[in-house]
């Protein structure tokens, strides 16, 4: 449980920090993974709104993170720590197969979606299986 949770927790770093060092070529990477379009309709609101999304998204990953490093006992504790990290496992376990997830093969999804709902895949698993430790430590006190 530990070694998946640590693994998952810094994946969501290295994520979250991605988020934000992209933004160096932002709307090139925007294009990129996909959403160049909705985040040029967010620019016409405000040209600063697509750069606050994705430090925003960056965060959450990096919250994320904290919490699996958390569950791993690598840093201190966080509150609600057994339904966060619940809830996030099924944040990513829904990624993989919902919209242009693993769904998506059905759908002809190119490489690229596929290797991103794999990325999410397997992230959701550890944090399933760190879910499941938990639960069932909790059942043991």
């Amino acid at each position: 449980m530990k070694l998946a949770l640590g693994i998952a927790g810094w994946a969501n770093i290295v994520i979250g920090a991605l988020h934000v060092l992209i933004l160096v070529r932002a709307r090139e990477m925007f294009y990129w993974v996909g959403i160049g379009p909705e985040m040029d309709r967010l620019a016409a609101v405000h040209f600063l709104l697509p750069y606050l999304l994705s430090v925003a998204t960056g965060a959450v990953f990096c919250v994320f993170g904290l919490y699996a490093l958390a569950a791993a006992g690598d840093i201190g504790w966080l509150p609600f720590l057994r339904p966060a990290i619940i809830l996030i496992s099924w944040v990513y376990l829904v990624r993989a197969v919902g919209g242009t997830g693993m769904g998506g093969f059905i759908e002809d999804a190119t490489f690229k979606e596929a290797a991103f709902s794999t990325v999410a895949l397997t992230i959701g698993v550890l944090y399933a299986i760190g879910a499941r430790a938990l639960a069932a430590g909790a059942e043991r006190s």
